[in-house]
């Protein structure tokens, strides 16, 4: 598989990655709805509904800003494929390297985001904030799912890209 198929599977995984984000917010918003019918006048099922209403619209947005950013990205790349392979091969092993570096720091982010949450819950025992901490650790903990999926995809398009830096890549298709 050479660079640019591999390039084109990896947006296709972040594309698909994308709709899982807009899942977990209408799942999220289902979460809301649910507590808005079953025991609103409870502070906990209060702090569930606006916690989860809130992060549902948010994690929806950030679903489709993500597709289309996506698509940009791709354009933008497909542009320097087919202008110039060096530059391509180039910044895409370089976007790859930061993408792999800041992976690790963002699932440790997540993961500490849900420690604190699920720490605030056990500390202040107060029901509302509870609620909301509740839906924090699950928001994040869908993300820690959703972005380990991706990883696969990251790491077999960071592979190609080796392998093209070792190979005649460049030349191909030059006659």
């Amino acid at each position: 598989m050479n660079p640019y198929t591999s390039l084109q599977n990896y947006i296709i995984s972040k594309k698909t990655i994308s709709s899982y984000y807009i899942f977990l917010g209408i799942f999220l918003l289902l979460i809301s709805a649910i507590c808005r019918f079953y025991n609103y006048n409870d502070s906990l099922f209060q702090g569930l509904f606006f916690g989860s209403l809130t992060f549902g619209i948010l994690i929806i947005l950030l679903g489709i800003t993500y597709r289309n950013s996506n698509t940009k990205i791709f354009l933008s790349v497909e542009n320097d494929y087919l202008n110039d392979r060096v530059i391509f091969l180039n910044k895409e092993t370089l976007r790859m390297e930061k993408v792999l570096d800041n992976f690790s720091s963002f699932q440790t982010i997540f993961t500490l985001i849900i420690i604190l949450a699920i720490g605030v819950i056990i500390s202040f025992k107060i029901p509302y904030i509870s609620g909301v901490c509740i839906i924090i650790s699950l928001l994040f903990s869908g993300i820690l799912i959703i972005e380990a999926i991706l990883k696969s995809s990251i790491d077999q398009y960071y592979q190609e890209l080796q392998k093209a830096h070792s190979s005649n890549f460049i030349l191909e298709g030059l006659d």
